[in-house]
């Protein structure tokens, strides 16, 4: 039987289960708005979170309260490759199968440093974070998927990666950052073609200026600048924008397409004369 032909098998017990979604990061900023999009959407959530258990706690409390049939989160560090396995564990244990993989985990450096002084730790430590581990995840994760039927609500199993516009804007005074989208690119690129046979639908998603504690720092420099017209669509992006397109893309995937790049900076890719 081929892919093809094993993509349009169902399961029906499944009818009377919600189709399920793990998020990384899913305790705060971009993946908290990401959760609530999916609870809203019906989706079994588990997310995964680095520090801040009571904020990881919080957010899946508010995705039980917003239709998530089940909720729950586990200490997870992206850049720690012993989580790898916990996390799946979780994964199989708790659903027994995942739909959708949203790869949203990940940091920018501690300290901003021009590209002459960026320093090996700060380079290891995002590209750790940022890379090692949502490339080993995901590899893990898709052998489960590439498993199982398809959930009878859904036209495929999808697995989003939340990049950056970052990945080909470069910033000098956090290269270490860009690099390690535009690796967030080619990764989502890689998975997307050897999974294209398969029931399995890759996107990678590049949000712009998102208002988030990860830009707070920079928020006033970005606000100007937004009021002076740097992104076409005048305003911050929110992380509900994201979890917006997240879940509809869940439930109403692109049709025959795959490895998608999905710009969402109102605008900021385009280039002007």
């Amino acid at each position: 039987m081929s892919f093809e032909d094993s993509s349009r098998i169902v399961d029906p017990s499944l009818r009377s289960s919600p189709p399920t979604a793990l998020v990384t990061g899913g305790g705060r900023g971009i993946g908290r708005g990401i959760v609530h999009a999916l609870a809203r959407a019906g989706f079994a959530i588990g997310l995964t979170y680095r520090s801040g258990s009571e904020a990881a706690q919080q957010t899946v409390s508010e995705a039980l309260s917003l239709g998530a049939p089940q909720a729950w989160s586990v200490a997870a560090d992206s850049g720690d490759l012993t989580t790898v396995e916990t996390v799946t564990h979780e994964v199989a244990s708790r659903f027994g199968r995942l739909d959708l993989l949203v790869n949203n985990a990940g940091m920018a450096p501690r300290v901003r440093s021009d590209v002459l002084e960026t320093t090996p730790e700060s380079w290891d430590e995002v590209m750790n974070a940022n890379l090692k581990g949502v490339f080993f995840l995901t590899q893990r994760l898709a052998r489960l998927m590439m498993t199982q039927p398809l959930h009878p609500e859904l036209e495929a199993a999808q697995i989003h990666f939340i990049g950056s516009i970052s990945a080909d804007h470069v910033s000098l005074n956090r290269v270490e950052y860009c690099v390690s989208k535009a690796g967030i690119a080619t990764i989502a690129r890689a998975f997307a073609l050897r999974l294209a046979d398969s029931p399995i639908r890759v996107v990678e998603l590049r949000p712009g200026l998102i208002r988030t504690d990860m830009t707070e720092r920079v928020a006033d420099l970005y606000t100007q600048r937004i009021r002076d017209g740097l992104v076409p669509i005048p305003r911050w992006g929110t992380p509900e924008d994201v979890g917006r397109v997240v879940a509809q893309l869940a439930r109403s995937p692109l049709p025959y397409a795959t490895g998608v790049v999905l710009p969402l900076d109102g605008g900021l890719h385009l280039q002007r004369l």
